[in-house]
C-alpha cells in the first residue's frame, strides 16, 4: 500500500487483475466503493476482519494493516453473495511496540493530505492505538469535483502478553464530497448515434463538469468493535468478535443522458438528470470460530470451526424528480415545480438552479438475519501440496416492506 501511495480502497485495488471500477450509464452509480470483480459486483463481497461490511463508503486504508483479495468461488469461505471473490480488510490494532508514524502527502490538484498512527505502550499487557486522517483535494482534470475527508480510528488492548488477549476498537468517517456524474462519450471511439450532427461531434473537454453547484455528498460511518482472544492450548485458539455499524449517505448528483440537436441553434445539447439518494445501514455482528491443528499419521490439519450471527438492515428514503412532460407534481397537498436541464454539450453551466429531487415517504425498509455454522479443514499433504475442504451453511431470512408514489389518479399525490 505505501509502495503504491494508495489512499483508497479503490486505489489499492487498481493493480489487481480481474477488478473492474464502476460507472453506470449516465453517472447512475452506486455510492461508495464501486467494482466488479471477474464480471460480478463485489459491493457486498466487502469484509473488516472477517465481518462483512456494509454502507456506501469511500473506504480508506489509513487503519488498514492490509487488503486481501480472494478470486474464485467464495461461498465456502464467507457464504452468500460471493460468487467471484471477495476482499477482506485487516485492521490496524495495538501490540506492545512503542511506534508513531506520520504522513504528509501533497499533490496536484490541490490535494493535501495527512495520517497519524500512534502506538502507545501503557504498560507489559496493555496499549492504545490512535489512527488519524485527513484529507482534501480536487480531482485531476475535473473542474468543481472534489472531497473533504476526516476520520479517526482509536484502539485499545489488554492482556497482550497473557493468553487471553481483548481489542476494543472503533473508526469512525465523515467525508463531504462533490460527486461526478462524469462525461458524454460524444466524439469518442465507438461512440454512434444516428443523428448525422451528433454523431460527427467532437469530444467534449476532459474537465467539463455537467453538474451543479447544489450537488453534494454527505457520508458518515461509524464502526465499534470487541475481540476476545484465548489460546487454549499451543496449537488451538478460540476468537469472538462482536460488532456495530452504521452508515448513512445523502447525495444529490446530476448525470449525463441523451444528446439532441437544438431546432433553432442546431447546438448539440446534453439532458442532465438530477438523482437523490438517502440511505442508512445498519450491521450488528456476533462470529465466534476455533482454530486448531492436530497431525493424523504424516498428515497436518489446519481446522476451523465457527458460527457467526448476523442482522443487516437498510433504509432509502423514496424520491422524486417529477415529470419532463409537466411543470408541476403534488407531494402530500403542496404544489411543487419540477426540472427538466439541457445545456450545450461543449459549454455546461453549473451555475445554473437546479432543484433538489424531493422526497416522497415512499421508502423501501427491509433486514436480513442470518446464522452461519462453518467447518474447514486444510490438510499438508506435503510442504508444497495442500488440500481443502469446507462446509459453510447459511439460513438467512430477509424482511422488506416498499412504498409506491402514485402519480395519477384523483386520491394519490
Amino acid at each position: 500500500l505505501k509502495e503504491q501511495g494508495a489512499a483508497s480502497l479503490m486505489e489499492a485495488l487498481r493493480n489487481t487483475s480481474g477488478i473492474t471500477m464502476q460507472l453506470g450509464e449516465n453517472g447512475n452509480t452506486a455510492a461508495g466503493d464501486t467494482f466488479q470483480m471477474r464480471g460480478f459486483s463485489a459491493n457486498t463481497s466487502t469484509f473488516v476482519d472477517g465481518v462483512r461490511d456494509l454502507g456506501a463508503v469511500s473506504r480508506d486504508v489509513f487503519n488498514l494493516e492490509q487488503v486481501e483479495i480472494v478470486k474464485g468461488a467464495g461461498g465456502s469461505d464467507v457464504g452468500r453473495g460471493a460468487s467471484a471473490g471477495y476482499i477482506n480488510l485487516i485492521s490496524k490494532l495495538p501490540s506492545l511496540e512503542q511506534a508513531n508514524d506520520i504522513a504528509l502527502t501533497v499533490g496536484t490538484a490541490d490535494k493535501k493530505r495527512l495520517t497519524v498512527d500512534s502506538n502507545n505502550v501503557i504498560d507489559d499487557s496493555k496499549a492504545l492505538r490512535l489512527n488519524v486522517m485527513v484529507q482534501e483535494g480536487n480531482t485531476e482534470e475535473r473542474n468543481e469535483v472534489g472531497y473533504q475527508h476526516v476520520a479517526i480510528a482509536p484502539s485499545l488492548a489488554f492482556g497482550l502478553n497473557s493468553p487471553t488477549k481483548i481489542y476494543i476498537y472503533s473508526q469512525h468517517t465523515r467525508q463531504d464530497n462533490v460527486p461526478d456524474g462524469g462525461v458524454p462519450t460524444i466524439g469518442m471511439d465507438g461512440f454512434y448515434n444516428a443523428t448525422a450532427a451528433i454523431k460527427a461531434g467532437a469530444k467534449v473537454n476532459r474537465d467539463n463538469f455537467y453538474g451543479s453547484q447544489q450537488d453534494y455528498e454527505n457520508v458518515s460511518a461509524d464502526m465499534l468493535s470487541a475481540k476476545i482472544e484465548h489460546q487454549l492450548s499451543k496449537n488451538t485458539v478460540i476468537r469472538n468478535i462482536s460488532r456495530y455499524g452504521k452508515s448513512h449517505i445523502d447525495r444529490v448528483l446530476t448525470g449525463v443522458n441523451a444528446l439532441s440537436v437544438n431546432k433553432t441553434s442546431q447546438a448539440i445539447e446534453v439532458a442532465l438528470t438530477r438523482q437523490r439518494t438517502d440511505q442508512t445501514n445498519e450491521i450488528w455482528a456476533n462470529q465466534t470460530t476455533l482454530n486448531t491443528t492436530i497431525k493424523t499419521g504424516n498428515i497436518n490439519h489446519d481446522l476451523v470451526f465457527g458460527l457467526e450471527l448476523l442482522k443487516e438492515s437498510q433504509l432509502t428514503l423514496g424520491t422524486t424528480t417529477g415529470s419532463s412532460s409537466t411543470t408541476t407534481v403534488v407531494l402530500n397537498g403542496q404544489t411543487l415545480p419540477v426540472f427538466s436541464v439541457v445545456q450545450n454539450v461543449y459549454t455546461p453551466n453549473s451555475n445554473q438552479t437546479f432543484l433538489t429531487p424531493y422526497l416522497t415517504d415512499a421508502d423501501s425498509d427491509g433486514s436480513t438475519t442470518t446464522t452461519a455454522l462453518y467447518v474447514f479443514d486444510t490438510l499438508s499433504l506435503t510442504d508444497r501440496l495442500k488440500f481443502s475442504v469446507g462446509l459453510h451453511a447459511d439460513h438467512y431470512q430477509t424482511e422488506t416492506s416498499a412504498g409506491t408514489l402514485v402519480t395519477g389518479g384523483t386520491g394519490g399525490n
